[in-house]
């Protein structure tokens, strides 16, 4: 409006620098990264469940039968193994200890 009142006519307007509020940035950054933690959180649980069926699938094909519980009890060791840090410091620990 007030470029109208003196007159002038804007054809075109294009921004060469935006500055966030650093208040503002933070909470950008703040959520671009937790959206990157999803991200990884789910490639990692998808690639535990692709890792525990393809070993549960494997194993039958080589001739291993399971009851459901034991089916069930390995694949939650598997995704245990593959998907929570404590879970292989213990193990390793205890592997260790047995050696």
């Amino acid at each position: 409006k007030a470029v109208s009142d003196a007159g002038v006519e804007v054809l075109k307007f294009q921004l060469t620098d935006l500055k966030y509020s650093p208040l503002i940035a933070q909470a950008m950054l703040g959520k671009q990264q937790a959206d990157v933690q999803v991200q990884a959180s789910r490639a990692i649980v998808f690639g535990a469940v692709d890792s525990a069926s393809g070993a549960v699938m494997r194993l039958k094909q080589a001739g291993h039968s399971f009851t459901p519980e034991a089916e069930q009890r390995l694949i939650h060791d598997l995704l245990l193994k593959n998907m929570d840090p404590r879970y292989k410091s213990e193990h390793s620990l205890q592997t260790q200890r047995q050696g």
